[in-house]
């Protein structure tokens, strides 16, 4: 599912800008929650098990963005670090 992959790329940026672990920013359950609700705006943000105001006011405008119509590009445009769950399915991809 891409957007998950855009939300999870989203989450690990904000993480390593306030170094904290990915998960002290939003967990696995509410992004795949958000991926699968795609808030248009905040109200329908809110609606979504595991989001509350202080999130919304935190990360709303940021998380709305990823899911903008349109949007093609994850965040960062770095090379998965070597030991990544990304770096593993790169390596480990199936050659149909």
């Amino acid at each position: 599912m891409p957007t998950l992959r855009y939300l999870k790329s989203w989450r690990l940026e904000e993480a390593r800008k306030h170094q904290a672990p990915a998960f002290t920013i939003l967990h696995d359950r509410v992004l795949a929650a958000i991926a699968t609700a795609r808030p248009r705006t905040e109200a329908d943000l809110l609606a979504v098990t595991g989001i509350g105001p202080t999130l919304v006011r935190k990360y709303g405008q940021q998380i709305l963005a990823v899911l903008k119509p349109g949007r093609l590009i994850p965040f960062g445009n770095k090379r998965p670090a070597r030991g990544s769950h990304e770096a593993f399915l790169k390596r480990n991809a199936p050659n149909f």
